[in-house]
């Protein structure tokens, strides 16, 4: 989710290109009319401004991506007003914060209680496709505070899953699986499917064969390209004898062999783990997620983390999806978070002479100025809800009547000016300033607020105290 824009297109499989705005909004407008189905069905109405709409993002995203996210929802029909935005591996630390865990010995029997304050656990949330890893501090009112930057990668279920893919291709030979994925796209979504249910029952221990079922279209193909049948011999001539048996519509598929497809996913996901690990004192592991209910996966954090508290559902898929309804009944239960970057807006200084390099001055009106980072936040700084950074931005001319006020992040904790090689732009804010009589004296007041899970923004008029709309564009023109 790099790099995005509002007319990013995406492809199908029979390489027909849709606005990804048009997909996103039609698949949350789906799920809105279903739930509304669902509670009519039941004899509930409900209007819709007494519906508060939770949307889980990966915590990974950027700015831009989630600018994109509630765009869609509001085209899909969601109000503004309605709609929080929710980081998945946060809901998932506030439903792990709940969940009775502890065993504490008591004068009379044993109580089970959830983590008490000062507990200090890790969320390594591993869906489909990506996996986000967060730490967390219970404090003062069950509240949580964020300890990290949440960090993760692509390694989530669909990594293995796509290792299976790649192991068919080099199976059967490039031509073959590239024509059968090309013509018989639904046979081979079948084989998909039937791999991710069979994949569920590996574990460290298992010596069991999985069964995948070869659909006859598939056989047809390869008689199609090689000039025979598809059997043993496949395995032989591409480096598999042994590890897999091919009888006319079925194939058995070797445990190991089904155990190294999840390689480089546990690699990546333990490694990023490991490091973790050794800059805090996380008590716990919570693994959530629909990766996260693998035996394998939850065996291999069993076996590497000996010393820690692991703890797995069987419900793992479920987690992000609890904890979030839990969130929009008190979106305040994260108390603090970690600021990703060093976020500031541009602004024109008087170019100092002597001062400043030669380079950065600009001419307006015949005056030198120089582009300038004004810091609003730094990178790890840790910011509390309702948390606000203020300054003033003074208008340029006399004439101008709107204030374009770009917004930068930075890898630096005090880059000097936004040109420098650490900074990006990450949009901006039009503010609407038509009423020009004050000339050069009025003045603009940005406040920032980085403690919610979206960046917040007010601008007001500092002579009449009126609140000027603002919009923060990440995305770009479209």
């Amino acid at each position: 989710m790099s790099n995005l824009r509002r007319n990013e297109e995406i492809e199908d499989e029979q390489g027909k290109h849709l606005l990804a705005s048009k997909v996103f909004m039609h698949s949350i407008r789906y799920l809105k009319e279903m739930v509304e189905k669902d509670l009519k069905g039941r004899g509930i109405n409900i209007k819709d401004d007494e519906i508060t709409w939770i949307l889980t993002v990966p915590a990974i995203w950027n700015d831009a991506a989630k600018q994109f996210m509630r765009e869609a929802s509001l085209q899909a029909g969601i109000k503004n007003e309605d709609l929080t935005l929710a980081l998945e591996p946060e809901a998932a630390s506030i439903y792990c914060k709940e969940m009775i865990i502890n065993r504490e010995d008591k004068p009379v029997g044993t109580e089970l209680t959830a983590l008490p304050e000062g507990t200090k656990f890790m969320v390594i949330d591993m869906g489909g496709g990506t996996v986000d890893v967060t730490v967390r501090q219970v404090v003062e009112g069950r509240k949580l505070k964020e300890l990290n930057v949440a960090t993760g990668g692509a390694w989530g279920g669909s990594k293995v899953n796509e290792n299976f893919m790649v192991f068919m291709k080099q199976l059967l030979g490039n031509d073959v699986w590239n024509n059968f994925c090309s013509d018989f796209r639904a046979d081979k979504l079948e084989i998909e499917r039937e791999f991710e249910k069979k994949k569920r029952y590996i574990d460290l221990t298992t010596s069991n064969q999985i069964l995948i079922r070869l659909p006859s279209t598939l056989r047809d193909v390869f008689k199609e390209f090689k000039r025979k049948e598809m059997t043993n011999s496949v395995a032989i001539e591409a480096g598999f004898q042994g590890t897999i048996d091919i009888k006319r519509d079925k194939m058995t598929l070797d445990a190991n062999l089904v155990k190294s497809f999840f390689k480089d996913s546990l690699e990546s996901i333990v490694n990023h783990v490991k490091g973790l690990l050794k800059d805090t004192d996380a008590e716990a592991l919570f693994l959530v997620g629909g990766f996260a209910e693998s035996p394998l996966v939850c065996e291999t954090f069993l076996q590497t983390f000996p010393g820690k508290r692991i703890v797995s559902y069987t419900d793992a898929r479920l987690c992000v999806l609890k904890g979030a309804v839990l969130y929009g009944h008190d979106p305040k239960i994260v108390t603090a978070r970690i600021c990703k970057h060093s976020y500031g807006t541009q602004a024109m200084r008087y170019f100092i002479e002597g001062h400043d390099p030669e380079d950065q001055k600009i001419i307006v009106d015949g005056k030198p100025f120089c582009k300038v980072f004004v810091k609003h936040a730094e990178i790890g700084q840790t910011v509390f809800i309702d948390d606000r950074s203020t300054h003033e931005m003074e208008a340029l001319t006399a004439r101008m009547t709107a204030m374009t006020i770009p917004v930068y992040v930075s890898k630096m904790k005090n880059p000097t000016y936004t040109s420098d090689h650490s900074c990006r732009q990450l949009g901006k804010m039009t503010v609407n300033m038509s009423d020009t009589t004050g000339g050069l004296d009025r003045k603009v007041i940005v406040s920032m607020t980085f403690g919610e899970s979206e960046l917040d923004v007010e601008c007001v008029n500092s002579q009449s105290g009126e609140k000027i709309s603002a919009s923060f564009d990440f995305l770009g023109q479209m």
